[in-house]
């Protein structure tokens, strides 16, 4: 299942509907699962993330194409996470962001259309959102033109 942890510590982030029979088989019904969302007290717990990648594919300047890939940290509690917002920015702390879109939780990229305009902004951010609002600071800051990565949460 897309999205969950992986270690057994760790919270659980979906709910699954098993089948049975007499026999004392049993099978995850794929169409009845949900994903467990924390609400919280308001605040959106910082999620961090790792190993980013983008290829810028658009050729101009001024704008950007390709598609971010980026992977949550093992640690992450990935049911503090409805979705992934992304921003372009002129700062790895968020400076002059404008929004280039979202993404599901577990799909751990976007993928930017090219002729994104990006002006002189030189940064993806990457931030958690769920019905409580989104993340303070972003989980990931990765500089396109240099690849450099911060992972956040930044301050």
């Amino acid at each position: 299942f897309p999205g969950r942890s992986t270690g057994t510590s760790y919270p659980a982030n979906w709910v699954l509907l098993y089948t049975g029979s007499e026999s004392g088989g049993r099978s995850a019904n794929p169409y009845a699962t949900t994903p467990l969302i924390d609400l919280g007290e308001g605040d959106v717990p910082p999620v961090p993330l790792c190993c980013a990648s983008f290829t810028d594919t658009d050729a101009a300047e001024s704008s950007i194409g390709g598609t971010l890939e980026w992977t949550p940290d093992e640690t992450s509690d990935l049911g503090a996470i409805g979705e992934y917002i992304v921003y372009t920015a002129s700062t790895d702390t968020g400076d002059g962001k404008v929004l280039v879109g979202s993404s599901a939780r577990g799909t751990n990229q976007l993928v930017i259309p090219s002729g994104t305009n990006r002006g002189s902004r030189t940064w993806l951010l990457v931030y958690t959102r769920n019905p409580d609002g989104t993340e303070s600071a972003s989980g990931l800051a990765f500089q396109f033109d240099t690849s450099s990565i911060v992972v956040g949460p930044s301050t």
